[in-house]
């Protein structure tokens, strides 16, 4: 049977949460698709789990990587994908007995390239609901672009359904936020896209997870401003550009506040003070539409003296509070 949809699944020590994630598209009530699992070089015993159910049935497959990250596991399933459609699923999470049906029947209806569902967060005790905070129904690609660029589309991959011809963008590897990072230029050769009220996702909540909010460090917010900065590379000659160029200096003010509330010592926040500074230095014709005169004036002495920003942001530290920074719409909800 031709697979109508292949679902990306990469996998990183997840052997206690495979079972449930790949049962899960074993109920599915949609019977054509295919599961390409990418071991990403686990220690524990995923990959054997995985072999299992690939040896049971034949719409799995497995590859296996030297440890890469998973923006590589998922560019190595995205080239071995047959079908005309994708899904990407991660490994510690799991799907509605009819998350494939609800998304190929709406792609049928609206003919759209995107299709977009409501998902779950599961904690240990609890559910949490959330759908895309946009109306539903179908939008043209000159209608969701906008609200793409300004983050109201939530970045996760995992709760979409794309025509594979859309994913040509590589994942960015080695970038924590890489779906944050590449879904601009995805939606961007995209000419519609369909929201869809129910949750059929579920994201598993893990304290270990490095985007889960008790767990940004130094490095995970210049790693979000980095995502921020692929995408408007994306979409550098797009009529998108000086949106996205804004956004990217509302992000980097967000960043540097957390960066330098942060525990870290002068001499890194001044390292990434310096880095922020240096890249936004090249947009710095958004400058006056992104950010209040207050904030204008911060990002130019960052500008005049990376040094000099850091000491007077480090004067009104013991008078802050720590940032517990979350932007609902910027990080995928794993």
């Amino acid at each position: 049977m031709q697979p109508l949809v292949s679902i990306v699944i990469p996998i990183y020590n997840t052997a206690r949460y495979l079972p449930q994630c790949l049962d899960s598209l074993l109920s599915q009530t949609e019977q054509a698709w295919e599961a390409i699992l990418v071991d990403d070089g686990s220690s524990d015993d995923s990959a054997d789990v995985a072999q299992s159910y690939a040896a049971r049935d034949s719409r799995f497959s497995l590859l296996r990587l030297r440890h890469k990250g998973v923006a590589e596991a998922r560019n190595r399933g995205i080239a071995a994908a047959k079908a005309e459609f994708m899904c990407y699923v991660d490994s510690d999470d799991w799907v509605e007995p009819t998350f494939l049906h609800t998304l190929l029947e709406a792609q049928r209806q609206s003919n759209a390239d995107i299709v977009a569902c409501g998902f779950y967060r599961e904690y240990t005790d609890h559910s949490e609901p959330y759908a895309e905070r946009v109306r539903l129904g179908t939008y043209s690609h000159d209608d969701i672009m906008p609200l793409l660029v300004d983050n109201t589309v939530n970045s996760s991959l995992c709760n979409k359904l794309f025509r594979r011809t859309l994913c040509t963008t590589p994942l960015p590897p080695e970038m924590v936020y890489e779906d944050h990072a590449v879904i601009a230029a995805w939606f961007h050769r995209c000419s519609s896209v369909t929201f869809l009220s129910q949750p059929l996702y579920h994201y598993r909540q893990r304290e270990a997870s490095i985007t889960h909010p008790d767990n940004k460090t130094i490095d995970s917010f210049y790693q979000c401003f980095l995502a921020d900065d692929f995408r408007l590379r994306a979409l550098s000659d797009t009529p998108w550009a000086m949106d996205a160029r804004c956004n990217l200096f509302r992000c980097a003010k967000t960043m540097l506040r957390s960066i330098n509330t942060s525990r870290a010592t002068f001499a890194r926040r001044k390292h990434y003070n310096t880095l922020i500074g240096q890249r936004l230095k090249a947009e710095r014709e958004a400058l006056p539409q992104a950010l209040n005169a207050k904030n204008r004036q911060r990002i130019r002495l960052l500008w005049a003296s990376p040094a000099l920003y850091t000491f007077v942001m480090s004067l009104s530290r013991p008078f802050r509070k720590t940032q517990s920074w979350k932007k609902e719409s910027l990080f995928s909800p794993s």
